[in-house]
């Protein structure tokens, strides 16, 4: 993980540089929730992977994002551009939510989730997923006229190289899933494999106007925190109650292409696009959550 943020070389251009701040500083936490490694599922046509920001408010200067992807081990590797049953994957792009100025502790924590119907083949499962943010290059911003100044003012952050693995297996005789049940026991919540936490600082830097690949988020970004060490993810404080449970399947169900009667309207979310696909975020009372459909 590349977390740079030394001083720049001057204390004047430094002040410069850091010339705005924003309302809040603090850990930002990238959570897997759903499922659980080494637990054994009851096969299912609707198997949810859940993921959730802790003080999700502080994502929105850092174009963060979930990468996933899931492989059933018997199967053979699919042929380029021949998806197949036996591999799902996605990415889940948070850039462009409308982050709400008036975030409280009722948005908290903000659930990433997607339902498949892959997961009917029995047998073992692996599970591959990161987190990925992009934070200021303080080096790079606080030398202008530089070559790096120009060339590299964000940098790209993972949480991890090659991503974090775990295994799950489907097989009949197994639990139904209950992610109510899931998310209370604690003795299946590993935080080394399901938690990932990042200091954020309440500085911003400038950045100049030029194109940066895979940047989108505007003509300032955040810096974080360098020292060491990491802060330690706490994803076992994330806990998915029945009226949670019960608005996610509800949300899955009102966006297929012939809903119930007694769907919400519109009005009560915002479709967005990311990364090709039909997304959803909803508000439903006070819970928070992007679906994909």
């Amino acid at each position: 993980m590349h977390l740079s943020a030394r001083a720049a070389g001057s204390a004047v251009a430094l002040l410069v540089c850091l010339g705005r701040l924003v309302d809040a500083a603090g850990v930002l936490e990238f959570d897997l929730v759903f499922p659980r490694m080494n637990e054994t599922y009851a096969p299912t046509d609707s198997f949810p992977v859940i993921f959730a920001l802790q003080n999700a408010q502080l994502a929105q200067y850092l174009t963060p994002s979930f990468n996933y992807y899931i492989s059933h081990l018997a199967s053979p590797e699919p042929e380029l551009g021949n998806p197949y049953d036996g591999v799902v994957h996605g990415r889940h792009n948070l850039t462009y939510l409308r982050w709400t100025t008036n975030w409280t502790s009722l948005n908290e924590p903000y659930f990433v989730y997607t339902y498949f119907n892959n997961f009917t083949t029995q047998g073992r499962w692996r599970m591959l997923w990161s987190a990925t943010w992009y934070s200021c290059n303080v080096d790079a911003l606080g030398k202008p006229g530089t070559d790096d100044y120009y060339n590299i003012p964000v940098i790209f952050n993972t949480s991890e190289k090659g991503g974090r693995s775990f295994e799950f297996t489907i097989a009949d005789g197994g639990q139904a899933f209950d992610l109510v049940a899931a998310t209370a026991n604690n003795a299946t919540c590993l935080s080394k494999e399901y938690g990932v936490a990042i200091n954020v600082t309440d500085r911003m830097m400038d950045i100049p106007d030029i194109t940066t690949p895979d940047w989108h988020g505007g003509d300032s970004c955040i810096v974080l925190e360098s020292s060491l060490p990491m802060p330690t993810p706490t994803p076992c404080r994330v806990a998915i109650d029945s009226a949670v449970a019960a608005s996610m399947s509800a949300a899955k169900l009102c966006h297929r292409q012939n809903p119930p009667d007694g769907c919400p309207s519109e009005n009560v979310g915002q479709r967005l696009a990311v990364a090709g696909m039909a997304c959803l975020a909803t508000v439903l009372g006070s819970l928070s959550f992007f679906l994909v459909i």
